[in-house]
C-alpha cells in the first residue's frame, strides 16, 4: 500500500521461481524433496512478485531477483543475504 514511500531507498527482494530444491539450498545428498519449504517458497515468490509489480507501477526502483530454484532453506537465505549485500545494501552504505 505504501510502496511509493520507498522511492529513493535501496530495496532488494528475491525468491525462488519454482520452490524446487537446488544447489543453492545446500541440503545433504539424498535429502529428497523439501515439500514444506517448496510450498512456502512458492507463496513467498507470489508475494515478492506482487511487491515488485507494485514497486514498478509506483516508479520505485528495486533490485528484484528470481532464482531458478531454492526451497526456503538457510542455504537460499544465505545466498540472498550475500547477493543483497553485494548488489544493494553495501552500495547504499558506500562500502
Amino acid at each position: 500500500m505504501n510502496v511509493a514511500k520507498l522511492n529513493g531507498v535501496a530495496v532488494y527482494v528475491g525468491a525462488s521461481g519454482s520452490g524446487d530444491v537446488g544447489e543453492v539450498d545446500r541440503l545433504p545428498v539424498g535429502f529428497g524433496p523439501n515439500i514444506t519449504g517448496g510450498f512456502i517458497e512458492r507463496i513467498v515468490a507470489d508475494s515478492t512478485r506482487a511487491f515488485a509489480d507494485a514497486a514498478g507501477a509506483a516508479g520505485v526502483a528495486i533490485t528484484y531477483v528470481v532464482r531458478p530454484n531454492g526451497s526456503h532453506t538457510w542455504g537460499l537465505f544465505e545466498s540472498e543475504m550475500q547477493e543483497s549485500w553485494n548488489t544493494t545494501i553495501g552500495p547504499a552504505l558506500g562500502v
